[in-house]
């Protein structure tokens, strides 16, 4: 199956976990399918084209390319999808959302490299907050590796805490897993403990921002 279909189908399934609680018939319904014909196109033995694609997505009332959205063409490259999650990493609950915004487009050894060789083993993922300093800024994006969920002391992870999923880097301190912020301001952003409530996400990787 080529890497379009393939895309297509990472984008349905998705929208389908998403959007309808992972409910097929919910789907099927909403979008004037029949189940089966909903089954077959979800199936990696059928073909999801781009006829069909744009037809479905125009029954739902979306963007007629919202399945090609974001594909990387270049085969070199991989496409990792952006997600509507804004991570903290200051004041303030996260803004908690899991649709497909977009993606951003990696090279598949640098993707390699971080330890990701599948688009859906990975997120990008915006930041809204200072509490990281000038290791994560505020308003940047992070890639981040959904494989690697083991704390490795002083790495950077994103993890579910109280409100919703945060950034921090965690170190080990007195026989214990610690999140810490690398803004040097401990009174508005102090070290926590980091227990088995605090769900990982995954380790960031690589960050973008302003310079």
């Amino acid at each position: 199956m080529d890497e379009m279909t393939l895309h297509r189908k990472r984008r349905l399934r998705h929208l389908i976990d998403s959007g309808y609680e992972g409910s097929q018939a919910k789907f099927a319904s909403a979008a004037g399918l029949s189940e089966g014909r909903l089954s077959q196109i979800v199936s990696p033995e059928h073909s999801f084209g781009e006829r069909a694609a744009r037809n479905l997505a125009n029954e739902l009332r979306l963007d007629e390319r919202y399945f090609e959205a974001g594909f990387a063409a270049d085969p070199a490259y991989l496409q990792v999808a952006r997600m509507s999650v804004a991570v903290g990493a200051g004041d303030g609950p996260p803004v908690i959302s899991e649709d497909i915004i977009d993606g951003l487009a990696f090279r598949r050894d640098f993707l390699r490299d971080c330890g990701i060789n599948n688009p859906d083993d990975a997120a990008v993922l915006d930041v809204k907050g200072e509490s990281m300093g000038s290791t994560v800024w505020d308003r940047s994006v992070i890639l981040v590796n959904k494989r690697a969920r083991d704390p490795v002391r002083n790495k950077i992870f994103v993890f579910v805490n109280g409100e919703g999923p945060v950034v921090k880097r965690v170190v080990r301190e007195d026989g214990r897993w610690v999140a810490r912020s690398d803004n040097s301001d401990k009174r508005r952003y102090p070290d926590f403990p980091f227990t088995e409530d605090n769900r990982l996400i995954g380790q960031a990787v690589w960050v973008a921002a302003k310079l």
